[in-house]
């Protein structure tokens, strides 16, 4: 008995030609593989002839393009299926886990056969930073180089041959840059790795059903010179491959162009002759020969409709008659009617499969979720249905015959069907949290309104990642399947988004232009609804080019976006009001970044306006949006001197922000705005000299952001660094220099620990932190140290502007200026100048394009007054007091604008040109001048003594030097005094940072008093202190105190 059974997947009817065929194709591959494009209308029997070739031969890889809808997700199941098949993927698999690791930012894989390659795969840092990748992938190429040697030997020497000597660095650089290039590499690695598996004496068969849904029309690959699509990308690999079969299988012909020396044959697959359908009707237990010559002759050999005959026949006992009233003139009417005798008497078997049809793919948990009164019975009578095919994975989908029939029958009906099903889905998916049923919901959705399906699936993911909920995002998108142009402008839009805020630039920006791309090809007649998705794509697009350093893109990008936006009527579906506003809110930046602050504010404004007339929703808060405008608005209002009302601002942000973190202390996103608004109130304070209430900030600040990172540290590290740098400034100000260290060297430890993860992923902020960092350093006496990290910030800053120069140059003629002040203290005149000279032209470049911008404007009068220390010291009086004239101008008006910020400026200049009026024997001229610093300073220093101090010792010393001068001894006399007194005062905090500070106006004094009759007790105790300081000696001359302004992070948008 046994030796005639037969397992019931082997048991197939006619296609006799295709087995034979297959039998000799894998003779025939043995000298050369064999391609067949293998084509057929729907329901003739494509699937089950791939299915029984794949029960019947071993060494058989089966890929359905329709549920892997993506170049990547093809590609992997194709070499899951080799590993199964025993195949070693020495080259493939480490590079496919390579960009799981460094696109994906997941960690390797851990299917059976393929975690071998994870020693090498965990050098890969995870994606740190959009803007310096480019700078990481050097410092990654020479941590992961080293391990592709030994046992990796063979793959390092693969890629060396395809990418050359520097192949890690140039592998990553094409995952980052070039998506299209590196998909050819990975095909290329599985290729090389089947042809060179040790079975090679098997031939391997590998199926491809549903081709058509493999894009035959964009050509995104070259090859042999010519521009090619993945299709035709999958007819090269296929035909490559070596001692393989490979069929794919169609609804479209094989187009009529293909690549040249590429062979594929071609074949059609029919209609059942009467014999193979009789047999097939044996099979299904159809008995009596007139109904089985009935049921061929309705059914015209069809497949699919004697499938459904045989369902009927499994329902109900069935008559010639009834099988005769099935007959119509053709095939679809024939397919309906038999779908409308099965259903007719089984409603609720009908009612799930209409259920089961409406869905894109479904398992036994959805089908709960839709239907509830589900019994298991009528699940398996469900899935034994001939229409209805498992993907594998376990997973069930309807023949799409099936799935039109069943739209077709529901009618006027299917609005109410899909509407309870979606709500169903919803529910379920808000209960579980789970956005996979949330796609499902809307692919249910869009089959009766599509265009508000996809309107709805914009507005969930672009508020998703309001909330940073960037991973449900994808999982959404993954989920939905929605199969027209018009979709796939929206969902390749959405994901392209999705992609950049997840560091997946180069995928990211492939997708929104694909949109784009998909978008002109629906032509002029685009309707409205379908142009509120490619407004927001231009809109993702533009916040990518921003990212990137592409401003003139990103700005087109925004601008393009916002024009759609006003033509678009505020009652076109999927118009909201919001997402015209974060358009807004970005372009503002973008603009105040490259200092067109007028516009930028003007942007802000209305965006401001829109987040205001927006409608809250579960995932969408406009206080947010409110609250991020207006912190983009005071920093238009700082920028341009207005800095009370930025002040106002700011405050009334932070108390939305602390009663919004009070109500919901564990919700990040509001604890995050809160950390923030502290630090940006901080910033501003910080700058109008009020350091003291800074710091209180900043440290708050400073204590959010650590609890944060605690609970998500990928997230929220890397501000605590940036904290601990803003609460360092205060400090320094301050001179609470020992305080300000410690907070440095802290960011710079949480940096180096980022950077294991993100090689140089933080540079610009690095750069901050060292120009901050420096100043400290030359204060406290460490010059060769400051200078060191000045000129790596001003290296870092240098190769920034190189990409842009709007953006960054303020920070090249700042950290110039640093370095300048640096050299010439420490001697070296020539290179100070050489410096001064060149932040100067910087600074009156960019600050003539902005002349709005009060900081760009400072930055020119700071360095003038600067280089005019240096130019007098040097003998060059004249220069140095048109220098002097000319600040001193600028610095007035500066200071009519903003006093809180800038008249400390005026007084610093005031100082300076007092020296100079006093060393060109203008000493009236020059005791008017200094008198006037010293009631500026004198003013300042009860707001900020610690940060005014110095300037009050400098103007005193230098008053009494000219009252010495001019013979008022006595009047000199007491002013010294008072600038030792000042002095003191500061050398009891810091005494290595005040020394000049009290040793200057000492040695002033002991020469005055050297020079007065009966003084030497007076004369003794000033040269003992002086001493004590380490002076032994008294110059020859008064010494002049001049005061050169250091910058600490630099005020400006970047």
């Amino acid at each position: 008995m046994y030796e005639h059974f037969e397992p019931s997947e082997r048991v197939f009817v006619d296609r006799e030609e295709y087995l034979n065929w297959m039998a000799e194709a894998l003779e025939r591959c043995k000298e050369q593989s064999v391609v067949l494009h293998l084509r057929g209308i729907g329901g003739i029997g494509k699937s089950s002839l791939l299915d029984y070739w794949k029960s019947t031969i071993h060494e058989t890889i089966r890929l359905d393009c329709e549920q892997y809808a993506d170049f990547y997700g093809r590609l992997n199941v194709v070499a899951k299926g080799a590993v199964l098949l025993g195949v070693n993927l020495r080259r493939f698999d480490v590079l496919w886990q390579i960009r799981q690791r460094f696109v994906e930012g997941v960690e390797p894989v851990k299917e059976k056969g393929r975690e071998w390659a994870k020693e090498v795969v965990m050098a890969i840092p995870f994606i740190g930073s959009l803007a310096s990748i480019g700078s990481a992938i050097g410092a990654i190429g020479a941590k992961v180089s080293p391990k592709l040697k030994g046992r990796y030997g063979e793959l390092g020497e693969w890629l060396q041959t395809r990418l050359g000597k520097d192949y890690i660095q140039r592998l990553l650089e094409i995952l980052w840059k070039e998506p299209r290039h590196a998909e050819f590499l990975y095909l290329d690695a599985l290729l090389e790795d089947l042809n060179r598996r040790k079975t090679s004496g098997m031939p391997i068969l590998f199926l491809l059903d549903q081709f058509e849904d493999v894009d035959n029309e964009k050509r995104r690959w070259r090859f042999r010179g010519k521009e090619i699509t993945e299709a035709e990308l999958w007819y090269v690999f296929l035909s490559s491959l070596l001692n393989c079969v490979g069929v794919l299988a169609s609804r479209q012909a094989l187009p009529s162009q293909t690549i040249e020396d590429i062979k594929i044959e071609e074949s059609e697959l029919t209609e059942l002759d009467r014999d193979s359908c009789i047999k097939l009707l044996n099979q299904r237990q159809i008995e009596g020969l007139g109904l089985r010559d009935r049921i061929v002759s309705v059914s015209g050999g069809n497949p699919f409709v004697i499938g459904a005959i045989c369902d009927l026949a499994d329902s109900e006992s069935l008559s010639l008659s009834d099988v005769e009233d099935l007959r119509a003139d053709t095939l679809e009417a024939v397919r309906l009617r038999t779908w409308r005798r099965l259903f007719g008497q089984e409603h609720d078997l009908l009612d799930l499969t209409d259920k089961a049809g409406l869905m894109p793919f479904f398992d036994r948990r959805t089908m709960t979720i839709v239907a509830p009164g589900m019994r298991t019975d009528h699940w398996d009578r469900l899935i034994r249905l001939s229409f209805i095919r498992e993907w594998g994975d376990g997973t069930w989908v309807l023949h799409d015959l099936a799935r039109d029939l069943i739209v077709a029958e529901l009618g006027q009906r299917l609005q109410e069907s899909t509407d309870e099903m979606a709500e169903s889905l919803e529910k379920a998916s808000t209960s579980e949290s789970d956005y996979s049923l949330l796609g499902l919901a809307l692919s249910v959705r869009a089959l009766a309104a599509e265009r508000g399906a996809l309107a709805e699936l914009g507005s969930i993911v672009s508020d998703l990642m309001w909330r940073n909920e960037f991973s449900n995002a994808l999982t959404l998108l993954d989920a939905v399947r929605i199969d027209t142009q018009e979709s796939h402008v929206v969902m390749q839009g959405l994901r392209g988004s999705v992609f950049t805020h997840l560091f997946r630039v180069a995928d990211g920006e492939h997708a929104l232009r694909e949109a784009l791309e998909i978008s002109r090809e629906l032509g002029e007649k685009i309707p409205d609804e379908i142009l509120v998705h490619v407004a927001r794509t231009l809109s993702f697009l533009g916040f990518l080019l921003y990212r990137t350093d592409r401003v003139p893109e990103a700005e087109e990008s925004y601008r393009e976006a916002l024009a759609i936006y006003r033509e678009l009527d505020e009652t076109t579906l999927g118009r909201r009001p919001q997402d015209m506003a974060w358009t807004l809110f970005n372009l503002g930046w973008l603009l105040m970044a490259v200092n067109r602050l007028e516009d930028g504010e003007k942007a802000s404004r209305e965006a401001l306006q829109l987040y205001e007339k927006s409608v809250p929703t579960p995932l969408y808060d406009p206080m947010r949006g409110i609250m991020i405008s207006q912190r983009n608005i005071s920093t238009a209002l700082f920028l341009t001197g207005r800095l009370s009302e930025g002040e106002k601002i700011l405050r009334e942000v932070l108390g939305i922000g602390r009663e919004r973190a009070s109500k919901k202390p564990d919700s990040l996103s509001d604890v995050r705005d809160l950390g923030v608004s502290l630090l940006n109130l901080g910033e501003l304070l910080r700058y109008i000299h009020r350091p003291l209430e800074a710091i209180d900030l900043f440290q708050e600040a400073l204590q959010l952001w650590r609890g944060l990172a605690k609970k998500e540290s990928e997230v929220f590290l890397p501000t605590v660094p940036y904290a601990l740098n803003s609460l360092a400034v205060p400090l320094t100000q301050t001179g609470n220099y020992s305080e300000a260290e410690d907070a440095y060297l802290e960011a710079f430890d949480i940096y180096g620990e980022l950077a294991e993860k993100a090689p140089d992923a933080f540079s610009k902020e690095v750069a901050w932190t060292r120009h901050d960092f420096a100043v400290l350093l030359r204060r406290t006496g460490r010059a060769s140290e400051a200078e060191v990290e000045l000129r790596e910030a001003l290296k870092t800053h240098r190769e920034n502007s190189a990409k842009s120069p709007d953006r960054f140059d303020h920070l090249v003629s700042w950290s110039l200026n640093n370095l300048a002040v640096l050299l010439r203290q420490t001697g070296r005149s020539t290179e100070a100048e050489e410096a001064y000279r060149e932040a100067l032209d910087t600074a009156r470049e960019i600050s003539h394009k902005a002349p709005e911008v009060v900081f760009l404007a400072d930055l020119v009068a700071t360095v003038l007054s600067n280089l005019a220390v240096h130019l007098r010291q040097t003998g060059r009086t004249t220069e140095a007091e048109e220098a002097l004239l000319e600040a001193l101008k600028m610095r007035r008006q500066l200071a009519d604008r903003s006093p809180g910020h800038f008249l400390h400026r005026v007084a610093t200049t005031l100082n300076n040109l007092g020296v100079l009026l006093a060393e060109t024997d203008r000493a009236s001229e020059a005791e008017v001048t200094i008198s006037e610093a010293l009631e500026i300073r004198k003013e300042l220093v009860k707001e900020s003594p610690a940060v005014h101090g110095p300037g009050i010792a400098s103007c005193l010393n230098n008053l009494g030097t000219i009252l010495s001068r001019t013979g008022r001894i006595p009047e000199s006399e007491e002013v010294y005094r008072e600038a030792i007194d000042v002095g003191e005062q500061l050398v009891s905090k810091a005494p290595t940072v005040y020394q000049d500070v009290l040793a200057t106006p000492l040695c002033n004094y002991a020469l005055l008093l050297s020079a007065i009759d009966n003084r030497e007790d007076s004369l003794q105790n000033t040269t003992t202190r002086l001493k004590e300081l380490g002076i032994g000696s008294l110059p020859e001359n008064e010494i002049w105190s001049e005061d050169e302004d250091e910058e600490i992070n630099p005020a400006g948008p970047v």
